[in-house]
């Protein structure tokens, strides 16, 4: 039968050690899959064989989409398991539908590639530590793997993955089991009878030094004896029966001192008109907030009330950097109580689905019955309680939230039903939305950049009616930059001549070969005198810039981070940009710049065929490459060609493309009727 090995955390520097325990342990006939393309690269140079996830399936691939479409299916169903289970009228389930469904996609990719490969060992090398990664084991097992307990690095050596303490079931026990007892002191006393006969064996009476100690560390100790286990067994049983008691009166408490600081806060805040809110959260690349700046920037040029809640760390970084006031709620969340009954239902919901079958869904709610589901639901409990006081204290004209996919997101635009107040939401993403970029969206409005993404969204399900071609926010200033402000602050990053034709390369990394068409535009570039900027996408620019600079010795060229300038700044300099299936291509076309298409790949991108919409050039080779800078600077007739098709695409990519999309948001949030834009 073919084995199933697990090792976590694993990085590039890692490989020798995984490459020796593999060989001695595993000796022929097997494959390594791996989340790290540099990690796999270290394997095939110590002659091992190693797949990435992302090669089995390629991205958009019909695997891929059939995958999430299958999970996309699935959360509509879990949906309806937990839907009557509600806290002041938001569904918990809500709370926890992103995280699932992105679980979901990852044990589905595996479960395809184990399919796949069932002849063969596999050692599966992930370079992160999640909870989730235990439901590994059950679906390998569930194919008919011989598996094992998980592996992790530790000091770079390899070593068997103890049980992480929030993936434990502690308090989940408590919760569903302790009300079964039938004299609650009885077995109380007899359990620690138990303790007390035991340690007599051993000629040691337990003191009251002892039982604080394991009182203090019973739910995060590794120690596994006896003395601990019994003794700690009939305190957790006392603590159980103390949550189990006090609980109402701890909850209401809670929420009384809690209410009382949070609206003491809230009464500081003074307001003309109605506020909007602003509910966001943004990723360390900071994506989801770029549509929102130019949003914020109209409220406060018209001076119309709002305000911006959060308490994600990434969010209120970045918004101090741009000097934008926010209201961070963590310090008001923890003090908030939550209710028991609510809790309980959650996780007997969890645990039918857990217990149904072998299915997938089932062997992951397994080991989502975890202690960590635990605190993170009544955090979520907590969450609903903190947002209601908000919403109904502040009385906002409208709710604006971003991502509109994320639980925190969700909950919010449900807490905004129960008091009528309009939800509107946009996409961070410029081409096609799928079930793969966007997910489940919540907001009463959803602000789409054009034609594109209404059709996409309606073929996903969305009403119609849903949605108000806005066009994007983001790329309002795209048609508009001021050449020379940008030039100003270009120059403090690179040393460039202005006066040259600019060519900016900027890719989505799809190509891993990428480097080598680069090192002949650059060639040719220097030949012709032109100026050429590098811009990597930022999941590769790490490796790929190093491997660039080491190849590309007495070559001139300039290399930009991700994090140096807007990519909109970089395009409206340049007077020819050369991309792959990168949306770059598309902002491109929004800021009327002829486009070249890269491809040595030998099959067509999986999306963003540019040239197949006739708004761009192709080039399959080097000479195709040279040819197509040629024209693209030079010929009047291939320039004026590309010219006309990407006006029609402008309007299909982004409404009107007339740098108003933050202007019409802006009306709709503001305006009585629900959908009014301008």
């Amino acid at each position: 039968m073919p084995r199933f090995e697990i090792i976590l955390d694993c990085k590039s520097k890692n490989a020798d050690v995984i490459t020796d325990y593999v060989r001695s342990e595993i000796t022929d006939n097997f494959t390594i899959i791996t989340d790290d393309k540099s990690l796999k690269d270290h394997f095939c140079n110590n002659g091992i064989h190693a797949e990435t996830i992302l090669e089995n399936i390629p991205t958009n691939s019909n695997e891929e989409q059939r995958i999430y479409q299958t999970v996309w299916e699935n959360m509509k169903l879990l949906e309806t398991s937990f839907a009557e289970i509600k806290d002041n009228g938001v569904e918990v389930f809500l709370g926890f539908r992103h995280q699932i469904h992105d679980e979901l996609i990852m044990l589905e990719k595996l479960y395809s590639i184990l399919i796949s490969k069932k002849k063969n060992h596999i050692v599966f090398c992930l370079s992160s530590i999640n909870a989730y990664y235990y439901a590994c084991i059950g679906i390998a097992s569930s194919l008919g793997y011989i598996v094992s307990w998980p592996l992790k690095i530790k000091h770079n050596t390899i070593v068997t993955m103890e049980s992480l303490p929030n993936t434990r079931q502690l308090y989940i026990c408590e919760i569903l089991y302790h009300n079964r007892l039938p004299s609650i002191k009885k077995i109380i006393t007899y359990l620690w009878e138990r303790a007390k006969q035991f340690l007599e064996s051993k000629k040691h009476l337990p003191s009251q030094h002892i039982k604080a100690k394991v009182k203090m560390h019973s739910l995060s100790s590794h120690d596994t004896s006896s003395e601990t286990k019994i003794i700690s067994s009939a305190l957790k049983l006392q603590n159980a029966i103390r949550m189990e008691i006090n609980a109402t009166r701890y909850v209401k408490m809670n929420d009384d001192k809690s209410r009382l600081k949070l609206i003491e806060k809230l009464n500081s805040f003074e307001f003309k008109n109605r506020p909007c809110l602003f509910y966001l959260s943004t990723n360390d690349m900071d994506l989801y907030l770029k549509p929102v700046y130019p949003i914020i920037e109209q409220f406060k040029k018209i001076q119309y009330p709002y305000i911006i809640l959060t308490h994600d760390q990434n969010t209120k970084d970045a918004l101090s950097q741009k000097n934008i006031d926010f209201f961070d709620y963590q310090p008001y969340l923890y003090d908030f109580g939550y209710d028991l009954e609510i809790v309980k239902k959650m996780i007997q919901a969890t645990k039918k689905i857990a217990s149904q079958n072998d299915s997938m869904i089932s062997i992951y709610f397994q080991f989502f019955l975890n202690d960590e589901f635990f605190f993170e639901l009544i955090n979520k409990l907590r969450l609903i309680r903190l947002l209601s006081l908000l919403v109904s204290r502040l009385n906002s004209i409208s709710i604006f939230v971003m991502p509109d996919n994320i639980g925190e997101q969700l909950m919010m635009c449900e807490v905004a039903k129960q008091y009528k107040i309009k939800t509107v939401s946009t996409l961070a993403n410029l081409i096609s939305p799928t079930a793969r970029s966007v997910g489940h969206m919540g907001a009463e409005i959803i602000a789409t950049y054009g034609e594109d993404c209404n059709v996409s969204l309606t073929k996903m399900g969305y009403d119609e009616d849903k949605l108000v071609m806005t066009g994007n926010p983001r790329y309002d200033n795209i048609k508009n930059l001021d050449p020379i402000t940008i030039r100003e602050s270009l120059s403090k990053k690179i040393e460039i001549d202005f006066d040259r034709p600019i060519i900016l390369i900027a890719t989505s990394g799809y190509d891993e070969k990428e480097v080598d068409w680069m090192l002949d535009a650059i060639s040719y570039a220097n030949k012709k005198d032109y100026e050429i900027i590098i811009k990597f996408h930022p999941l590769f620019e790490s490796e790929r810039s190093q491997i660039l600079l080491e190849r590309s010795k007495g070559m001139k060229f300039h290399f930009l981070k991700y994090s140096d300038i807007e990519i909109n700044e970089v395009i409206s300099v340049s007077k020819v940009v050369i991309t792959d299936n990168s949306s770059t291509g598309m902002l491109a076309i929004l800021a009327d710049r002829p486009v070249i298409v890269v491809n040595f790949r030998g099959e067509p991108y999986p999306d963003n065929r540019y040239d197949e919409y006739g708004i761009a050039l192709l080039a399959i080779s080097t000479q195709e490459l040279e040819l197509c800078i040629d024209k693209t600077m030079n010929d009047k007739h291939i320039q004026n060609h590309l010219a006309e098709h990407r006006k029609k695409y402008q309007y299909w990519y982004n409404y009107k493309n007339d740098g108003m999309a933050a202007a019409r948001i802006f009306e709709m949030l503001t305006s009585q009727s629900s959908k009014e834009v301008i």
